[in-house]
C-alpha cells in the first residue's frame, strides 16, 4: 500500500517538471514581425502580417492565439486575430525547438478612409514611411505573453 503514494507523487513530479518546461519555454519565445502586406477578405480590408515565433529552447510548444491592437504610425488602425490565413478561424501554430516559425495574424481596418493612406504608405508614396505597433498577448501553451512589438516599412 506504501508503493500507491509513492506512484502518484512520482506521476505529480513528472506533471510539475513538464509544465515548468513549457512556461520556461513561453517565458523565453521572441516575436518579431517579418512581413506586412494590404490585402482584402471579401470586401474587407485588412493588413496581413506575418510574426516569428523565435524559440531558443529545446521544448517545442503551441501558440493557439494572438489577440492585440495595431496602430500605423501612432494612430489605431485595426484589430488583430489569429494565427489565421482567413480572419476569423485560429489555426494553433507548432514551434519547434531551436527555431523560428512563422505566424501569420490578420489585422482587421475599420476605417474606410484610412485605407487609401495605409496604402499609400505601403507603397512609399510620396516618401512616406510606416511604422506598425503591435500590443497584445498570445497564447503559448495557455500562457499568456505579452506582445510589443514595432516595425518600420520603408
Amino acid at each position: 500500500m506504501k508503493l500507491l503514494p509513492a506512484i502518484g507523487l512520482t506521476v505529480a513530479a513528472i506533471f510539475v517538471a513538464s509544465k515548468l518546461t513549457t512556461v520556461s519555454a513561453a517565458s523565453r519565445v521572441n516575436f518579431i514581425i517579418s512581413g506586412v502586406t494590404l490585402d482584402n477578405i471579401g470586401i474587407t480590408p485588412v493588413l496581413r502580417i506575418v510574426l516569428q515565433a523565435q524559440n531558443p529552447t529545446s521544448s517545442s510548444f503551441l501558440i493557439s492565439a494572438v489577440t492585440a491592437n495595431v496602430s500605423l504610425n501612432d494612430q489605431p488602425i485595426g484589430n488583430i486575430t489569429g494565427p489565421t490565413v482567413d480572419g476569423s478561424t485560429y489555426t494553433p501554430v507548432q514551434v519547434m525547438p531551436l527555431s523560428a516559425t512563422p505566424v501569420p495574424i490578420v489585422a482587421m481596418i475599420g476605417l474606410g478612409g484610412l485605407v487609401s493612406d495605409i496604402t499609400d504608405i505601403m507603397t512609399g508614396a510620396a516618401g512616406l514611411h510606416a511604422i506598425f505597433h503591435i500590443q497584445g498577448t498570445a497564447n503559448v501553451e495557455g500562457f499568456l505573453v505579452p506582445l510589443d512589438i514595432k516595425y518600420t516599412a520603408l
